[in-house]
């Protein structure tokens, strides 16, 4: 979402320490912080969907939250009634949040979550001409993301992040075949295959960046990561 970025950076070799992992190419999207000052609000409409979002500052504490949540323009327009008359109509939605907190001059944290989901159906049983054998296919998928951030600055020169989070991601494909009469009268639909999978990992990183002069830096970081994977299939 292009209202919840800050910057980005793109790597293609030579990948910093916090990067190591990476095999390919690296393209780090920053979020940004809300208004820490006043109350915003933005709401939009268009083809890509429905879109509101809320920022400001945090009562009480010097820190600021910013939330947004948007869902697609085809979903909402099918469940107003209007018929697209097509087999698919894709379905999405997301929301995120973002809070900043500064406890002092020195100490900084930012939790992060991200939620997504989308879905689309080919429903061939909807068609005027079907036949014995077509199929309906369902996908979705659904992420979620969360993230702990604490910044320290040591000094002038050199400060350290302690990052924790999660990142988890369910996958679902159903098929089922379609049996009509002679007429493309729809008679029974039989569940043929399911697939069903997880993914994800658990991290703690801790990194270091430590600047000598304006023209040089050095970054230091270590990580721990635990995944998982689970599959499920039926037909």
């Amino acid at each position: 979402n292009s209202n919840l970025l800050d910057n980005s950076d793109f790597f293609t070799g030579a990948f910093p320490a916090q990067y190591g992992d990476k095999a390919s190419g690296v393209f780090d999207l920053h979020t940004r912080r809300g208004n820490p000052e006043k109350y915003e609000y933005l709401g939009q409409f268009g083809f890509n969907g429905l879109e509101v979002m809320a920022e400001g500052p945090l009562p009480g504490v010097d820190g600021s939250f910013i939330v947004n949540y948007r869902k697609s323009f085809l979903d909402l327009m099918e469940k107003l009634g209007m018929d697209f008359d097509i087999p698919a109509v894709p379905m999405y939605q997301d929301g995120s949040i973002k809070l900043d907190i500064s406890t002092s001059d020195r100490d900084k944290f930012s939790l992060t979550g991200l939620y997504g989901t989308s879905d689309i159906s080919i429903e061939d049983s909807k068609l005027d001409t079907v036949y014995t054998g077509d199929e309906n296919v369902k996908t979705g998928t659904d992420l979620a993301s969360l993230g702990l951030r604490w910044q320290h600055l040591f000094s002038e020169r050199l400060y350290g992040r302690l990052l924790l989070g999660s990142v988890y991601g369910f996958y679902q494909t159903a098929l089922d075949s379609i049996t009509t009469d002679a007429n493309s009268n729809v008679l029974d639909l039989t569940p043929w295959w399911r697939s069903r999978s997880t993914e994800g990992y658990h991290t703690a990183r801790y990194s270091l960046h430590y600047s000598p002069d304006v023209r040089h830096y050095i970054d230091g970081c270590v990580e721990s990561r635990l995944r998982y994977y689970t599959l499920q299939q039926e037909r």
